[in-house]
C-alpha cells in the first residue's frame, strides 16, 4: 500500500486540478457494522489537497466529517444492505433504508453531493466549498 500512497501523494500535491476526490473501495471511516473503518486507509489527504473521499465495501451511506475533509461512504447501489453500529465520531448522516445512489455536482467555486434513495427522495446533500491555499506536499 506504501507504493499507492506515495502515487497519490506525488499525483495530488502536483495537480492544478480545480477539485480533487479520491475514490477507494474500503472505508477510512464507517459506523457500519459488517466492515467498519479501515484505518489504514487513513492517509493525510488534506494537507495533500484532496477535497473529498468517497468509497463503498460497507452497503449503507454515511457522510463524517474528519481531518477537515468530508468522508462519504456510497455502497447502497445494488447489493444487500448492511446494518449500522454506533456513531463514530464526526458522522454526520446515516442512511440505510433502501438502494440509493450519490450525485456530485462541480462547479468553479464549489462540489455539491446529493444521495437519492431509489425512491426520488433527497436522503442527503452537502457542500465543499474551494479552498484557495495550495496544497503542501507531505514526506
Amino acid at each position: 500500500m506504501a507504493a499507492e500512497q506515495s502515487w497519490l501523494r506525488t499525483a495530488a500535491t502536483a495537480s492544478t486540478a480545480a477539485w480533487q476526490v479520491v475514490l477507494f473501495h474500503h472505508p477510512p471511516y464507517s459506523s457500519g457494522l459488517t466492515h467498519g473503518s479501515s484505518t489504514a486507509m487513513r492517509w493525510p489527504f488534506a494537507s495533500w489537497g484532496i477535497d473529498l473521499v468517497v468509497s463503498g465495501h460497507e452497503h449503507d451511506y454515511e457522510r463524517v466529517a474528519a481531518e477537515g475533509i468530508t468522508y462519504v461512504v456510497d455502497g447502497l447501489g445494488g447489493a444487500g444492505i448492511y446494518r449500522f453500529g454506533p456513531p463514530i465520531t464526526g458522522s454526520q448522516v446515516r442512511y440505510n433504508a433502501s438502494h440509493g445512489a450519490l450525485r456530485l455536482d462541480a462547479s468553479e467555486t464549489s462540489l455539491r453531493g446529493t444521495f437519492v434513495s431509489v425512491d426520488g427522495v433527497t436522503q442527503d446533500t452537502f457542500t465543499v466549498a474551494a479552498v484557495s491555499p495550495a496544497p503542501v506536499a507531505t514526506p
